[in-house]
């Protein structure tokens, strides 16, 4: 439950910023990359998943994977870089 709430904020953010970044052209392009890249890494993750789940249960698992995607998540809210890019785009 928290990773995926913790995916809302993650998620939402990210696909407005390359929305508001990127060129209209090319903006399915990168995208459809982004969830490509998104889906290749499942499996990788369902690897390193598995040991992490016999060694932490899987609701500790599902806890601390929740809380580590919402620190990196937060942490986007807290850059500087990231919430000045649009303006940063405005004055090139």
């Amino acid at each position: 439950m928290i990773s995926s709430f913790t995916f809302i904020f993650a998620n939402a953010p990210l696909t407005a910023l390359l929305q508001t970044v990127i060129p209209n052209q090319i903006q399915g392009r990168v995208l459809s990359l982004l969830n490509m890249i998104m889906a290749l890494a499942a499996p990788v993750g369902l690897m390193v998943a598995k040991p992490l789940g016999e060694w932490l249960g899987l609701r500790g698992l599902f806890v601390s994977v929740g809380i580590l995607s919402g620190l990196v998540a937060f942490s986007g809210f807290a850059s500087y870089h990231l919430r000045n890019l649009e303006e940063r785009k405005l004055n090139n």
